[in-house]
């Protein structure tokens, strides 16, 4: 396994489930746009993002988007995955972090082609080549972060936390400029942040 891929929960397969993900410009750049009077202001790459994250279910059939927002330098997710392979019993059509190496060895931990990452990856090559293609410059933070989302509490205060997200821009941790930033617990917890008013 390789290293980068050591804070996956090596417990789950990442072929089913809800999930809260971020994916980060590197270093913070703020490539997306910016947020002004509590308004998301997109730049070329950010509306390109936009129109490409509401595409997700078109493009991955065992895909839901069930909310996100584009931040100037991140983005959040809550995608459901559903794809079980359950018309046949050959170990080697197995999918996701179940799916032989191509050394041929039992694959544990390695959820580089799980379907939540073949998703994941997808978006980010799309909008780097776009990037590329455009002569505009870009680049992101490598990985991404999920949480597996268990509960309803977690799933509505998530929820609530992306729909505020561009309100609450400056409590935000990937703001560089944030006072008093939330933390991943207020996020979580039953007692999560509603909406800040300055």
């Amino acid at each position: 396994m390789g290293e980068r891929h050591q804070f996956r929960a090596d417990w789950h397969t990442y072929e089913e489930g809800i999930f809260f993900v971020t994916i980060c410009c590197k270093e913070k750049n703020c490539y997306f746009g910016s947020i002004k009077d509590g308004v998301m202001h997109y730049s070329v790459i950010g509306q390109e993002i936009e129109n490409r994250i509401i595409r997700l279910p078109e493009l991955h059939d065992y895909c839901t988007l069930d909310n996100h927002v584009v931040m100037p330098n991140h983005i959040h997710l809550v995608i459901g995955i559903s794809r079980r392979d359950l018309t046949t019993s050959d170990e080697t059509k197995k999918i996701g972090c179940l799916k032989p190496t191509r050394e041929g060895k039992e694959c544990f931990n390695n959820h580089h082609n799980s379907a939540l990452s073949i998703v994941i990856n997808h978006l980010k090559g799309h909008i780097s080549k776009f990037a590329k293609a455009k002569d505009i410059a870009f680049e992101w933070q490598p990985r991404y972060h999920e949480h597996i989302i268990f509960d309803n509490i977690a799933y509505r205060n998530i929820m609530n936390y992306i729909d505020n997200n561009v309100e609450n821009w400056d409590r935000d941790r990937m703001n560089k400029n944030a006072t008093n930033p939330f933390t991943t617990n207020e996020i979580l917890s039953r007692d999560a942040p509603r909406r800040v008013h300055g």
